[in-house]
């Protein structure tokens, strides 16, 4: 019986013994088995990594993995045991023909692969751009203001230089840059000066308690025929409205037909200086904060 086995081990089959058939077969197996094995874990790898990640390598990579035929993988296995018989230059030829046409539609198949996912990230970034184009407008839409307008933020004042997805920026007139995120803006009290058509001016001049009733009762009017004096005022009110502590409370209220910030300083100047002018012809006393002290000599 062990004769019989080494006579059909030493037996030859196309210029190779049984037991160099059975090493070739083994090791084909082996390697391809390995190669498969290879293939999943590698590709169970890339999966865990994708879900973890936002760059799109690993879902590349993952997909050409997934590419992998196994033809290819086969036929690597069976060059890789061929190696151990003794083969004549026909069949070498033929399998090393195999190997490169598999090897063909393999990269083909890879090709595809590279070419869809090119395909996919320019679709998504149109997409994207298009979602980014969409949100702006509607956000701008939102947001009570444009570029170019000046605006208040609670304490901060600024011009419009950019609005984005995330943020907008503002140049202060000190000349730093402001930047807000717009959900903090979407939330905040914010005046718009650009889209203001007329500008109300209140202020108060204050004079003293020794003021004759006769001085105290032409200072309305006074102010009135002042304002009216004035380009691009519109006069509202002038009231003798509060008896404070140590002054007597003139309350002034009049409209600039302006949004321009400039103009309407220009005219409170003009009103400031020409107020100082007819109280000195009429000898009337601005008040400010004092503490006098009445003496009864009784």
């Amino acid at each position: 019986m062990g004769f019989e086995v080494i006579m059909v081990a030493e037996a030859t089959f196309w210029g190779n013994t049984a037991s160099h058939w059975l090493r070739g077969g083994i090791a084909a197996a082996a390697i391809l088995l390995l190669l498969i094995g290879f293939k999943a874990l590698l590709y169970r790898l890339m999966l865990s990594l994708a879900r973890k990640t936002h760059n799109d390598i690993d879902d590349l990579v993952a997909d050409l993995l997934q590419r992998l035929k196994y033809p290819i993988l086969t036929m690597i296995a069976i060059n890789t045991g061929a190696r151990f018989l003794e083969l004549c230059i026909k069949v070498k030829a033929i399998f090393n023909m195999l190997l490169v046409l598999t090897a063909l539609l393999q990269l083909a198949l890879w090709g595809n692969g590279i070419i869809d996912y090119i395909i996919r990230r320019r679709r998504q970034k149109q997409l994207d751009e298009e979602s980014s184009s969409t949100t702006l407008s509607a956000l701008t839409s939102v947001l009570p203001f444009v570029i170019g307008d000046f605006i208040t933020i609670d304490n901060f004042r600024g011009n419009v230089e950019h609005i984005g997805l995330k943020t907008t920026r503002l140049r202060s007139l000190s000349g730093e840059q402001l930047i807000f995120s717009n959900s903090d803006l979407l939330s905040s009290r914010i005046s718009n000066f650009k889209r203001m058509q007329q500008r109300r001016a209140q202020f108060i001049i204050t004079v003293i308690y020794q003021t004759p009733l006769e001085k105290l009762q032409t200072i309305p009017s006074l102010i009135e025929e002042i304002i009216n004096n004035i380009r691009e005022t519109r006069f509202e009110r002038a009231h003798f409205s509060t008896f404070s502590a140590a002054s007597l409370d003139f309350e002034i209220v009049y409209w600039v037909e302006s949004a321009e910030y400039k103009t309407f300083m220009d005219i409170q100047q003009k009103i400031n200086l020409a107020i100082c002018h007819k109280f000195a012809e009429l000898e009337i006393e601005f008040a400010y904060p004092t503490q006098t002290l009445f003496i009864n000599n009784t």
